[in-house]
């Protein structure tokens, strides 16, 4: 930053506002706008609260990162800037922050919103064969702002400037004002199930990778398992949907009525769209440098029928397989936070609890320690990324098997999206249950853990059981708007 920001201007609101309106009305048509959303209503202190917001604030800046070539691309005031650093993490630790933030009630005071891509990596881990077609880090540093509490149902429009700027503030605030009283929620339509389901059934046919082939690739996991190479191995693939016309906005909002999860996100740049419906915590860092991590490792479909819902509950947490394959991951998240952890401070809160979501259970632990002196977020990035339930285990030889398999880069997908704020706290989730989307084609990640005792037939159902709701939120023919 080229000034100094010291004073916040916050006008408050006893509603929360419709964000869902805002968001498709106003910030949709911006070119580049982000709805960090919580339509789960979890409100715990992972999902209190809902951000939205774009980079056009008079200390804005929008930074896009490609690894391959170690080029930064730095956007501010209407110029545009290249500098070559060795990676991202390092260059956003260098950058001046603001350790002290008064007077802003949500735990995000200003800072950074964007995504870091898969194929980055963390400190000590191998480069990727492959580049991906998107940047690999794509940042907002944002100093205005709209911060929703869905427990007090309170709505604060925040902008930092500035001592002598309090008029460009207070414009800024009563424009955004004026604008949220005109946005008003869509009418949704209902869906034809019919025609979705007959659409959903042609998932296997997207995939980048197909049955056969997948089967094969995880009979080689297990070989490579079977010869001591790994533990387990995070085994990905991708559908890939040709973009004709869709509204994103409309794919967006079926999403997040149907599968509402509390990290979901809508992230909109120049060169591509991520819609997110992710239920697991990367990384959450607190002002006073507390972090907790929440791998998500076993899933299994929901029931309808109440009884037949818990007997699934069950059978999840009871499987060895889905078991065995949550311990490795706590114990390499347990190594990795060590890393730049106080020592003696890491601990596992959870073990092998049950979340549920709208269309699957999920078995997820919580680790979490105390950042030690010196330590911030980008530290804990280079220690940790990727996150250890998209890798495998042990992570640096799981990621380089891994790209002999999957034939492509995965891209933000099984990356990370979320919020920095300049007084050090963060939160972060894993770039899963997610639409990559450009003007051209429609992307799905998706991905499973391989160990010993997978069985290579329900490895591939539990990837198109990942992939089905968002397939069907693209192929949904009615109109949300």
């Amino acid at each position: 930053m080229t000034q100094t920001i010291i004073k916040p201007y916050i006008k408050c609101l006893d509603i929360e506002i419709d964000a869902q309106g805002f968001f498709n009305q106003v910030l949709y048509h911006k070119e580049q706008a982000f709805w960090l959303d919580n339509p789960s209503n979890d409100q715990d202190q992972c999902g209190e609260w809902s951000y939205l917001g774009c980079p056009e604030g008079p200390h804005a800046k929008v930074l896009t990162y490609w690894q391959a070539k170690k080029q930064l691309q730095i956007q501010q005031g209407g110029q545009e800037s290249t500098e070559t650093v060795t990676t991202i993490f390092s260059y956003l630790k260098t950058q001046q922050h603001i350790k002290e933030v008064t007077g802003i009630p949500s735990p995000f005071k200003g800072g950074y919103i964007g995504y870091f891509g898969y194929e980055l990596r963390g400190d000590n881990l191998p480069s990727s064969h492959y580049e991906s077609e998107f940047p690999d880090a794509y940042l907002f540093y944002c100093d205005r702002f709209i911060a929703i509490n869905h427990r007090t149902q309170k709505t604060y429009l925040i902008c930092r400037d500035l001592s002598d700027q309090q008029q460009r503030a207070l414009t800024w605030i009563e424009e955004t004002l004026e604008q949220i009283n005109l946005s008003s929620k869509p009418t949704r339509k209902a869906n034809n199930k019919a025609e979705k389901t007959r659409l959903a059934n042609n998932i296997e046919d997207k995939m980048r990778i197909k049955k056969d082939t997948y089967l094969d690739y995880i009979q080689q996991c297990q070989e490579w398992i079977k010869d001591g190479q790994a533990y387990q191995l995070c085994l990905c693939n991708q559908l890939s949907i040709p973009n004709i016309h869709q509204d994103l906005r409309e794919v967006y909002a079926t999403l997040r009525q149907n599968n509402p999860s509390p990290y979901s996100a809508c992230f909109k740049t120049k060169e591509l769209t991520i819609l997110s419906l992710s239920p697991e915590c990367f990384l959450r860092v607190s002002a006073t440098g507390r972090v907790t991590t929440k791998p998500i490792k076993g899933t299994i479909a929901r029931k309808v029928d109440p009884k037949e819902d818990e007997k699934q509950q069950k059978t999840l947490q009871n499987n060895p397989k889905e078991r065995a394959e949550n311990t490795m991951i706590v114990d390499l998240l347990r190594n990795d936070l060590a890393k730049v952890s106080q020592a003696g401070s890491v601990t596992v809160d959870a073990y092998l609890s049950i979340e549920s979501y709208a269309t699957v259970h999920q078995l997820v632990s919580t680790v979490s320690s105390q950042l030690a002196a010196g330590k911030d977020i980008y530290d804990l990035l280079k220690a940790t990324f990727p996150g250890g339930s998209m890798t495998g285990a042990p992570k640096a030889r799981a990621i380089a098997l891994l790209e002999e398999l999957e034939q492509g880069p995965r891209g933000p997908y099984s990356g990370c999206l979320g919020w920095m704020s300049d007084d050090g706290a963060s939160h972060l989730s894993i770039v899963i249950r997610s639409i990559i989307a450009n003007k051209n084609c429609l992307k799905i990640g998706v991905g499973g853990g391989i160990t010993h005792q997978s069985i290579p037939e329900m490895e591939w159902e539990e990837l198109k059981i990942k992939a089905q709701c968002l397939y069907q939120a693209i192929t949904n023919k009615h109109h949300a708007l």
